[in-house]
This record gives structure tokens, sequence and C-alpha cells, in this order.
């Protein structure tokens, strides 16, 4: 059966999506999917170019072997960022952050690094609290 060029979803969306703060909430909602399936996809890739089963990572990360299969072969995950550090470090992979093209409202927000002890705007002291 052909799937018809256009259903009453493609409609209903096309239609919200006229909507500028449903539109931006769509976008970012979508990018963040896209973030976890990339990293999901790179722990697996990662996984079988060292030959490792899925159970034998789950093993090495101390985590249950449903949970690790689970992670790897379902489509609709969200995984934890401590799942992702653990199964990364098992594979000998490092997790970073790269800043991304700039859409419009990135540009307004001071950029951030990462320290020791958290995140602190770029090119600022600390603060130092004030006593009384």
């Amino acid at each position: 059966m052909r799937r018809p060029s256009e259903t009453s979803f493609d409609r209903y969306l096309s239609q919200r999506m006229k909507d500028p703060a449903f539109a931006d909430e769509f976008k970012t909602e979508r990018d963040a999917i896209a973030v976890i399936d990339a990293l999901v996809q790179a722990i697996d890739d990662a996984r079988e170019a060292q030959g490792i089963t899925k159970a034998e990572l789950a093993r090495r990360a101390a985590m249950k072997p449903d949970a690790v299969r689970r992670l790897l072969t379902r489509q609709h995950v969200n995984p934890t960022l401590d799942t992702f550090v653990r199964l990364a470090s098992v594979l000998d992979l490092r997790l970073s952050l790269d800043r991304r093209a700039s859409r419009g409202r990135e540009s307004e927000r001071p950029e951030r690094q990462a320290t020791d002890r958290g995140v602190r705007r770029r090119n600022s002291a600390p603060k130092t609290r004030m006593r009384s």
C-alpha cells in the first residue's frame, strides 16, 4: 500500500509550525533527540569496532545487560549523562561539547566554560562572597 504524500499529521504539524514559539520549541526538541541518537550510535559503533558484545560492555560498565541492550537497540531512549560517561569510559572514549553554529539566541548569552567546580562565565574571575 502506498503512503499518501501528505498525512493528516503532516498537515497538522505544518499548521503548528506557523506559530514561532511552537516552531522554536519543536526545533529545540528535535535537535536534542538528534544529539542523543548520535551519542548512542557512537557508543554502539565503538563497541562493535572493539569486538565487544553488549553483555560484555554492560559487565565492564557495571550495568545490567538488558539496560545496555535496550539503550543500543530501541529507538526511543532517554539515557542519563552518567550512562553515557560510564559506557564511553569503558570504550576509551571521551565526551566533549562543541559550540554549534549560532541560531541567534545563543549569541546573546555570554560564553561559558567548564571548570573542575562547575561552569563559569569565560573571562570572569570566580565570584567571592562578601562577609558582613
